[in-house]
Protein backbone atom coordinates (compact mmCIF):
# COMPACT_ATOMS: atom_id res chain seq x y z
CA UNK A 1 0.00 0.00 0.00
CA UNK A 2 1.34 3.37 -0.82
CA UNK A 3 0.75 6.26 1.20
CA UNK A 4 0.84 9.78 0.56
CA UNK A 5 3.55 12.21 1.59
CA UNK A 6 3.17 14.02 4.27
CA UNK A 7 4.73 17.19 2.17
CA UNK A 8 2.21 17.04 -0.26
CA UNK A 9 -0.35 17.34 2.56
CA UNK A 10 1.76 20.99 3.62
CA UNK A 11 1.55 22.22 0.29
CA UNK A 12 -1.77 21.10 -0.28
CA UNK A 13 -2.68 23.07 3.01
CA UNK A 14 -0.43 26.06 2.06
CA UNK A 15 -1.57 26.51 -1.21
CA UNK A 16 -5.48 26.66 0.29
CA UNK A 17 -4.62 29.10 2.75
CA UNK A 18 -2.91 31.58 0.55
CA UNK A 19 -6.10 31.26 -1.75
CA UNK A 20 -8.22 31.73 0.90
CA UNK A 21 -6.22 34.59 2.34
CA UNK A 22 -5.71 36.52 -1.11
CA UNK A 23 -10.17 35.85 -1.53
CA UNK A 24 -10.16 37.32 2.16
CA UNK A 25 -8.42 40.12 1.38
CA UNK A 26 -10.01 40.92 -2.07
CA UNK A 27 -13.55 40.59 0.05
CA UNK A 28 -12.28 43.44 2.62
CA UNK A 29 -11.62 45.66 -0.56
CA UNK A 30 -14.65 45.22 -1.94
CA UNK A 31 -16.16 45.70 1.84
CA UNK A 32 -13.89 48.96 2.45
CA UNK A 33 -15.42 50.10 -0.93
CA UNK A 34 -19.13 49.50 -0.63
CA UNK A 35 -18.75 51.17 3.11
CA UNK A 36 -17.28 54.52 1.63
CA UNK A 37 -20.05 54.49 -1.24
CA UNK A 38 -22.00 54.20 1.81
CA UNK A 39 -20.84 57.44 3.14
CA UNK A 40 -21.17 59.42 -0.11
CA UNK A 41 -25.01 58.25 -0.18
CA UNK A 42 -25.93 59.32 2.98
CA UNK A 43 -24.22 62.58 2.47
CA UNK A 44 -26.02 62.78 -0.62
CA UNK A 45 -29.24 61.84 1.02
CA UNK A 46 -29.12 64.47 4.08
CA UNK A 47 -28.32 66.94 1.13
CA UNK A 48 -31.29 66.25 -0.81
CA UNK A 49 -32.78 66.57 2.12
CA UNK A 50 -31.74 69.70 3.32
CA UNK A 51 -32.34 70.79 -0.58
CA UNK A 52 -35.64 69.63 -0.41
CA UNK A 53 -37.17 70.95 2.81
CA UNK A 54 -35.61 74.57 1.79
CA UNK A 55 -36.62 74.32 -1.89
CA UNK A 56 -40.18 72.89 -1.89
CA UNK A 57 -41.95 73.27 1.50
CA UNK A 58 -45.02 75.01 0.58
CA UNK A 59 -45.70 76.67 4.21
CA UNK A 60 -41.81 78.20 4.67
CA UNK A 61 -42.40 79.64 0.57
CA UNK A 62 -45.73 81.60 1.61
CA UNK A 63 -44.19 82.49 4.73
CA UNK A 64 -41.26 84.09 2.56
CA UNK A 65 -43.68 85.74 -0.02
CA UNK A 66 -45.83 87.39 3.01
CA UNK A 67 -42.82 88.66 4.89
CA UNK A 68 -41.52 90.35 1.89
CA UNK A 69 -45.10 91.59 0.75
CA UNK A 70 -45.88 93.06 4.06
CA UNK A 71 -42.99 95.54 4.30
CA UNK A 72 -43.11 98.23 5.02
CA UNK A 73 -41.05 100.06 2.18
CA UNK A 74 -44.39 98.39 0.10
CA UNK A 75 -47.53 99.01 2.02
CA UNK A 76 -48.08 102.25 -0.51
CA UNK A 77 -47.44 100.18 -4.01
CA UNK A 78 -50.14 98.33 -5.96
CA UNK A 79 -49.60 94.83 -4.92
CA UNK A 80 -51.13 92.17 -6.43
CA UNK A 81 -51.13 87.90 -5.57
CA UNK A 82 -52.53 85.28 -7.76
CA UNK A 83 -52.31 82.31 -6.01
CA UNK A 84 -52.33 79.10 -8.14
CA UNK A 85 -51.80 75.37 -7.30
CA UNK A 86 -48.15 75.40 -8.62
CA UNK A 87 -47.28 78.89 -8.24
CA UNK A 88 -47.72 82.08 -6.70
CA UNK A 89 -48.18 85.20 -9.31
CA UNK A 90 -47.14 88.58 -8.13
CA UNK A 91 -47.41 91.69 -9.58
CA UNK A 92 -45.71 95.37 -8.12
CA UNK A 93 -46.98 98.22 -9.79
CA UNK A 94 -44.64 101.50 -8.57
CA UNK A 95 -43.66 104.62 -10.41
CA UNK A 96 -40.22 104.86 -8.04
CA UNK A 97 -37.53 102.20 -9.72
CA UNK A 98 -35.79 102.19 -6.44
CA UNK A 99 -38.81 100.28 -4.41
CA UNK A 100 -38.93 98.11 -7.88
CA UNK A 101 -35.45 97.39 -7.71
CA UNK A 102 -35.80 96.65 -3.92
CA UNK A 103 -38.76 94.46 -4.73
CA UNK A 104 -37.53 92.23 -7.05
CA UNK A 105 -33.74 92.45 -5.12
CA UNK A 106 -35.71 90.53 -2.11
CA UNK A 107 -37.25 88.28 -4.12
CA UNK A 108 -34.11 87.01 -5.62
CA UNK A 109 -32.49 86.94 -2.67
CA UNK A 110 -34.24 84.28 -0.84
CA UNK A 111 -34.65 80.54 -1.81
CA UNK A 112 -37.29 80.53 -4.03
CA UNK A 113 -38.01 79.04 -7.48
CA UNK A 114 -38.41 81.86 -9.69
CA UNK A 115 -40.76 80.42 -12.74
CA UNK A 116 -41.14 83.47 -14.46
CA UNK A 117 -40.02 87.02 -14.05
CA UNK A 118 -41.22 90.10 -16.23
CA UNK A 119 -39.80 93.45 -15.87
CA UNK A 120 -41.14 96.80 -17.12
CA UNK A 121 -40.77 100.10 -16.82
CA UNK A 122 -43.34 100.58 -14.24
CA UNK A 123 -44.31 97.07 -12.97
CA UNK A 124 -42.82 93.60 -12.07
CA UNK A 125 -44.49 90.24 -12.46
CA UNK A 126 -42.77 87.38 -10.50
CA UNK A 127 -44.22 83.53 -10.40
CA UNK A 128 -43.08 81.75 -7.97
CA UNK A 129 -43.47 78.00 -8.38
CA UNK A 130 -44.25 75.75 -5.29
CA UNK A 131 -44.68 71.80 -4.92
Amino acid sequence: MNRINPLYILVLLLTLFLISFNIYLNKKDEYSKLLSEKRVIEIKAKNFNQYKNNWFDNGKIERKIETILKLKEFETEKISKILNKKSVKIVLESKDTRKLQSFLTKFLNENLIVKSLQLERDSIVIQIGKM
